[in-house]
């Protein structure tokens, strides 16, 4: 119960005193997209081992990259959902705190910041940019 109280209120007290900050809006003519591609490299093992008290990794090494693009304007109009950008994204913040030995809670904060940019957007078929 305790820890659990003390958690709260570090909780409490570390959102009041470092807020979640805001991304600069875009300045260009265009929406920005964001898409996350993870590749996985089934041909060589992962040189992080599952060890004890660090949670299960990734077998096989594996590769993440955000890609940020122009988004096509009449194309967001058909998105079933606009949900914004994390700017450091769930699966790549947990696999920072295991690789680094730091408990998940240390990159939640992150979680919490978004960007200017539409997850999954079109890109823009225009040739000039």
């Amino acid at each position: 119960a305790f820890s659990g109280g003390a958690t709260t209120f570090a909780s409490v007290i570390s959102g009041l005193l470092i807020p979640v900050f805001r991304m600069p809006k875009p300045t260009g003519p265009y929406k920005v997209g964001k898409r996350t591609m993870l590749w996985a490299d089934k041909s060589r093992k992962s040189w992080l081992l599952n060890t004890k008290g660090r949670g299960a990794l990734p077998e096989h090494r594996k590769l993440m990259a955000n890609v940020w693009y122009p988004a096509c304007e009449r194309g967001l109009s058909e998105l079933r959902t606009k949900r914004k950008a994390n700017w450091l994204d769930p699966l790549l913040a947990r696999s920072l705190a295991v690789s680094f030995w730091a408990p998940e809670w240390c990159v939640n904060y992150f979680r919490l910041v978004r960007m200017e940019a539409l997850d999954n957007a079109p890109m823009s078929k225009d040739k000039a940019f």
